[in-house]
């Protein structure tokens, strides 16, 4: 039987939380559990259950199922919402998800679930889908934080990008990508070997995403006491800059996409609607199921499509667009690309096309000597 929304103070947290080894990440979601009281139930596959288990007292719940078999989890979780379990439980902790993206466990069951010989990308694939399930399954009022690790990589075999390693995550862009969408902040813990402090570092938070520069607080009271709260408050509490973009028409030149990821998001979003409320999508519809043409699961699909066209637009590829020389016209030239993807959509199926949006001004062209500023975009 449906029920009345209650209003909250801040929206539940949707958290995918990422930080080195070390850097305080499980610390941070004990602290949050603390705040915001009940139960918390923990999904661990690194043993460090006892570490929650003393911080907690009697308030954790763990699944008993092995905790790489990510079926038998979906089915435990699936049992104990319909028992009522989570009526009690503000808090549900993925810790972490790196190992179950890097184990290679129940091929067997993968196997049939993916119908592939081939068991290396598909059950990768096909784990992370039960999570994205299980995340997508809790209750309402739950607030989850999934735990990543984070390394430093080569970006490639160059002797410069060899001396010069970047941040990268544990999981591929691919899965990334489509696990986002169940999240609604991001956040980074942070360890400053200078100072000895311990901090987290707001990279993104869903209902702002023109917020720049990024937002960092440092630990003051120590293992990360009100640290959430002091979070929120911030990001919910305190008046938006009214220079910060808030809509799809709100970026420009001026005022960039923050990140590729944001961008990416909110192209693969956008669309035109026509007569009747039909929908057309740059790069098809982010809410489809991802198949095959035979119709079985795949691992292709919205996302890869549009990151891979975000790539080839900033290598300056696409047909009559200039490779961008700064963050600015990225921005210009990735809405006019999804504009016009989108626009496509619509003569392809010989709908009849409303008039043409006002055309978005040209590119101006970069001088010679401009660098290319990647790390803007």
């Amino acid at each position: 039987m449906a029920k009345k929304v209650k209003l909250s103070k801040w929206p539940e947290a949707r958290i995918r939380l990422t930080g080195e080894a070390e850097s305080g990440k499980t610390t941070f979601y004990i602290a949050m559990a603390k705040y915001l009281g009940g139960d918390t139930y923990i999904w661990n596959t690194d043993g460090r259950i006892q570490e929650a288990r003393r911080a907690l007292g009697d308030t954790v719940y763990k699944p008993t199922a092995s905790p790489l078999d990510v079926l038998a989890i979906s089915a435990e979780v699936d049992a104990d919402i319909k028992a009522g379990l989570f009526k009690t439980v503000n808090l549900f902790a993925l810790d972490n998800l790196t190992q179950i993206f890097e184990k290679v466990t129940g091929i067997s069951q993968v196997k049939s679930m993916q119908k592939e010989s081939n068991i290396g990308p598909a059950e990768k694939a096909a784990k992370m889908k039960v999570v994205r399930t299980i995340l997508a399954s809790l209750p309402d009022h739950v607030h989850y934080v999934v735990l990543l690790h984070a390394y430093e990589a080569a970006a490639g075999t160059s002797t410069e990008q060899l001396k010069n390693p970047v941040e990268r995550d544990t999981i591929s862009d691919t899965e990334d990508d489509r696990l986002r969408r169940l999240f609604n902040l991001h956040l980074k813990t942070l360890f400053d070997e200078k100072t000895g402090k311990y901090g987290v570092m707001v990279e993104e938070y869903r209902y702002r995403p023109g917020m720049k520069p990024l937002l960092v607080f440092w630990d003051e009271a120590g293992m990360f006491e009100g640290m959430y709260e002091r979070i929120m408050t911030k990001l919910c509490d305190e008046p938006v800059p009214a220079e910060e973009p808030k809509t799809w028409a709100d970026f420009s030149e001026k005022h960039p996409f923050p990140n590729a990821d944001i961008a990416i998001e909110m192209g693969t979003n956008f669309f035109v609607e026509i007569s009747g409320g039909l929908r057309f999508y740059p790069f098809g519809d982010p809410n489809a199921e991802v198949t095959k043409k035979n119709g079985d699961p795949g691992t292709n699909g919205v996302l890869i499509h549009a990151r891979g066209a975000y790539e080839k637009l900033k290598r300056g590829e696409y047909e009559g667009f200039k490779k961008p020389a700064t963050a600015g016209d990225m921005a210009v030239a990735w809405k006019m690309l999804c504009e016009r993807k989108a626009w496509e959509e619509v003569q392809k199926l010989g709908k009849k096309q409303p008039a043409e949006p006002t055309p978005m001004e040209e590119l101006a062209e970069a001088p010679p000597e401009a660098e290319l500023q990647e790390e803007m975009f």
